[in-house]
């Protein structure tokens, strides 16, 4: 087995997109592989450095008591390589493993049964609720990015458009985010 990854999880497997139409026996098919199981499968897409995965994973098992497999994935390898060893060393590698994968390859080898995204970056967000729909997951949790390159667009088109002056009578759509944007939110 590679190092940080435990020797008795089968590996998670890639696919390309280009598998991504799923038929009525393929349908089925991924309905059998979610009952299958007494284990609640839990994938965290975009994990980053897994404070969210490693706390589910708490919160699920050892707090209310179910029996969970985990799996995180993200495209930094580093990091993977160290939540796997975090798995070793509080001995839940068995239960928990994280792979180098991008969202929209990945093909897991249990379907899951939640699908969390918290804060993926960039389309991250949306690979992950295609992928939650695509493979049948009974609950997807996500926050969408923080949408700092929206912020520094807007504030882009704000900077130009105060530049230029409001001569023209018509609203833009830069005067529809002005509240959000002088207030932060965004």
């Amino acid at each position: 087995a590679a190092a940080g990854s435990s020797s008795t999880a089968e590996p998670d497997k890639q696919h390309s997109s280009s598998s991504s139409n799923t038929g009525p026996d393929q349908q089925q098919q991924q309905q059998q592989q979610h009952s299958s199981s007494s284990s609640v499968h839990i994938l965290d897409c975009g994990c980053g450095s897994s404070h969210l995965t490693f706390g589910t994973y708490h919160y699920l098992s050892n707090i209310r008591g179910l029996p969970i497999q985990l799996t995180g994935i993200d495209t930094n390898k580093a990091l993977m390589d160290r939540s796997n060893q975090y798995c070793e060393d509080i001995g839940i590698s068995d239960y928990a493993r994280f792979r180098t994968a991008a969202i929209r390859n990945y093909q897991p080898q249990q379907l899951p049964d939640i699908v969390l995204a918290l804060h993926a970056c960039d389309t991250a967000t949306d690979e992950s609720l295609a992928l939650g729909i695509k493979f049948q997951a009974r609950i997807v949790m996500s926050v969408p990015c923080c949408h700092k390159d929206l912020h520094r667009q807007q504030q882009r088109q704000h900077g130009a458009k105060r530049q230029r002056g409001s001569s023209s009578g018509s609203s833009s759509s830069v005067d529809l985010f002005d509240p959000l944007l002088s207030h932060g939110i965004l």
